[in-house]
């Protein structure tokens, strides 16, 4: 296979008005690589682009030629995405599969309706039927059945791209009322997968229609995942189709924040595995230290035999409280959104059943043909059906669940076969909100395509939909596809998310806001301040500045500009700044604090004093309190006082890394060189600074210049201190 123009074409496909060059790469890839089909049709179309040429060149005017070019444009795009597809497939093994797996079937859209119809009047006949042969009758139409699925699933996957056609007939029949609902999801799925990984318009368009018409729940959220996974604003000759696609799906809303919503959830599932190992190594350690404690059908009890219990009553209480936080934990970390079972069930993906594609996405049903074993093994145990009405699993995790239990039942003592087919058996006392919400179906859906692309056996024969081409998590509001709607106007709390629940890139960041429709409003002026304040954006004061220029009051832009100007700017204007907000409220200590620290930069030291003392007085356990009075007389040239209320704080484990910076600086000012090159070392050893010892020191004393010369400390004797604490 010729790489480099493979790689051409790629490029030109998502070039604007290179159709020439396109018609070209195509004619000469496909001719190479005796594709004759696709051949045929470039060829159909260079002709009609050579006759719209020699119209112009013999001067006719055509007020349509802009709508032929692009009309030539996008069926050459068509055609480039048929090639590239049939190229590409033939360097991974999953699709090679399929295609092998669909060779010689009949799939024409009659063949597929009836496969789904014929399900409901086969299980409806059911009724017919002596209850003798009932159960193998129905077990026979599922297997059947699955197996029928499973290849219009393979089918769907390695299709060349849909025609109108084909969109309206998919469209038309998971809609449908005369269908399965698990059939209907079933082939959204493969519908997403396909788009996912090479991109089809026509599918695109499906989906979104999907999502927009349907009232099953389940099949429209999937519908809503599979539209974004598919979308794409990489190729020209559909950009203005999809940006009508995306400006029709949020004229709703309740659309716009469903998206938004997805938007927050791709990166709780991209921080699926921080999370399982922050359960596995903090969560999980507390439980599993508790030797005393043991699992019942009504809940976590203490062992009553336990020794321990009787010679420490105390000890086995406080165990308790341990566990039920764990599980508290837990329970809030799933509410909040996170994937708190990757780690268990990761483990559990190497059955047979995860070898065929479509079982990754079918909905939990008892009948699968595949649980057959299951089903024998656990017919009189009540907790399968438990399992399927209230686990709070992704569909996925339920087959490995119900795969693994089938195993190992025969192992599993009489008294936890007891605890399973109790009715009232709970999932590790685990319990979830609102599970019949749009935002919980579709974590649940999230949650099987981020265990089909990081567990399945050949998941490297897959892109992973939920990052960018940069490795990024995938910013899709970000999306000039979305700029005409109300989707940009979410950015703003976007960013906010991401700055509490993670630790994004200031690049993500930087696309968020930038991405923000109205750059004159006072929210994006204070929103850019922050962020400048936070990284290398300009000068975050004169954002805020232009904020309270539009509304003069805005508390957010009063102390954004005077946490500015205290950081590194004029002193005076942050202790006006913070006077102004103590009057707004006064029962607010940061700002009493801010307020004195500013007094204190402005030399005002006996003010600022006054204050401290009397906060430190009220709150006497105050961290912070004690830090700025420490702060406000080691500037006064109050070594000795300073350096007491610094050790005080380390001492009781109230401890910032800056403590040991300070409290060096008031040794230092007492003359104690050891003491101080102590204090700095510990300072400098800090693993999340980024930058090493002697830099981070000298960092830090450029900053401090006012201390140290409150001291006389010279830049020498700095340049030797530095050296002495690396030392020690």
């Amino acid at each position: 296979m010729n790489t480099k123009l493979k790689d051409n074409l790629r490029t030109f496909l998502r070039a604007n008005y290179r159709c020439k060059d396109l018609i070209r790469i195509i004619m000469q890839l496909s001719e190479e690589e005796h594709i004759h089909d696709i051949r045929h049709q470039i060829e159909r179309v260079s002709e009609d682009y050579e006759r719209m040429l020699d119209f112009m060149r013999e001067g006719y005017q055509d007020p349509e030629r802009g709508i032929l070019y692009h009309k030539l444009f996008t069926k050459a795009t068509d055609i480039g995405l048929d090639l590239y597809k049939r190229l590409d497939m033939q360097t991974r093994p999953s699709f090679l599969r399929a295609q092998s797996r669909v060779s010689g079937g009949d799939f024409s859209h009659e063949a597929i309706q009836s496969v789904m119809e014929d399900m409901v009047t086969d299980l409806a006949m059911l009724s017919l039927e002596t209850e003798k042969g009932k159960e193998q009758k129905q077990a026979d139409i599922f297997d059947a059945h699955q197996k029928k699925m499973s290849r219009i699933f393979d089918h769907i996957l390695v299709s060349d791209g849909w025609t109108e056609a084909d969109s309206q007939f998919y469209t038309e029949l998971i809609l449908s009322p005369a269908i399965e609902s698990n059939d209907a999801q079933t082939l959204v799925s493969a519908i997403s997968l396909s788009g996912s990984q090479y991109f089809d318009f026509q599918k695109n368009k499906s989906l979104a229609d999907i999502y927009l018409k349907t009232t099953d729940k389940y099949v429209r959220q999937r519908a809503l995942v599979g539209w974004i996974f598919s979308l794409d604003d990489g190729f020209p000759a559909y950009e203005q189709e999809l940006k009508v696609l995306c400006e029709t799906i949020c004229k709703s809303e309740s659309n716009t924040q469903d998206l938004f919503e997805l938007q927050k959830q791709f990166y709780y599932c991209n921080n699926t595995q921080i999370d399982s190992d922050r359960i596995q190594n903090e969560i999980m350690g507390d439980l599993m230290k508790n030797p005393n404690l043991k699992f019942t059908r009504f809940g976590i009890e203490e062992n009553e035999d336990s020794l321990n219990g009787i010679l420490h009553p105390d000890a086995s209480e406080k165990a308790m409280e341990e566990v039920e936080d764990a599980m508290r934990k837990l329970t809030d970390m799933q509410n909040q959104g996170m994937d708190i079972y990757f780690g268990g069930f990761s483990h559990m993906k190497r059955y047979s059943f995860f070898y065929d594609l479509s079982n990754w996405f079918v909905p939990f049903y008892i009948e699968h043909p595949d649980l057959k074993r299951a089903n024998t093994k656990l017919q009189n145990i009540s907790f399968m059906k438990n399992l399927l009405e209230k686990g709070p699993f992704c569909d996925s995790d339920k087959y490995s669940f119900a795969l693994a239990l089938s195993s190992t039942i025969d192992m599993i003592p009489d008294n936890v076969k007891e605890m399973l087919n109790n009715p009232d058996a709970t999932f590790g006392g685990m319990t979830v909100d609102n599970t019949e919400s749009s935002a919980y179906i579709r974590r649940m859906y999230l949650q099987d395509f981020y265990r089909f692309f990081n567990l399945y056996t050949d998941n490297r024969d897959f892109k992973n939909s939920f990052y960018s081409p940069n490795g990024e998590t995938r910013e899709f509001m970000c999306s000039r596809l979305f700029q005409a709607t109300g989707l940009p106007k979410y950015n703003l709390k976007m960013i906010s998310f991401l700055r509490k629940s993670f630790r994004p890139k200031e690049s993500v960041l930087y696309d968020f806001i930038h991405a923000y429709p109205d750059k004159e409003e006072a929210k994006y002026l204070i929103a850019m301040g922050i962020l400048a304040s936070n990284n290398s954006w300009g000068d975050s004061s004169s954002y805020f500045r232009k904020a309270l220029e539009l509304e003069p009051d805005n508390e957010q832009a009063l102390k954004g500009l005077a946490r500015a100007e205290l950081r590194e700017g004029d002193a005076e204007e942050a202790a006006t700044l913070y006077a102004k907000l103590m009057l707004l409220h006064p029962e607010r200590k940061s700002y009493e604090i801010n307020h004195s620290l500013a007094l204190v930069k402005c030399g005002n030291y006996d003010s600022a004093l006054n204050t401290l003392y009397r906060l430190n007085l009220e709150n006497p356990d105050d961290g912070n309190v004690n830090r700025a009075l420490g702060w406000g007389l080691l500037c006064k040239g109050s070594a000795q006082q300073a350096y007491d209320i610094y050790k005080n704080l380390i001492e009781k484990g109230n401890i910032a890394m800056d403590d040991y910076l300070n409290m060096g600086y008031a040794a230092w000012g007492l003359h104690n060189i050891r003491e101080a090159a102590r204090l700095f070392k510990i300072y400098s050893d800090d693993p999340h600074s980024g930058v090493d010892n002697e830099t981070l020191l000298t960092q830090a004393f450029e900053e401090d210049e006012q201390i140290l010369s409150t001291y006389n400390i010279d830049k020498i004797e700095r340049f030797l201190m530095i050296e002495i604490a690396t030392q020690a």
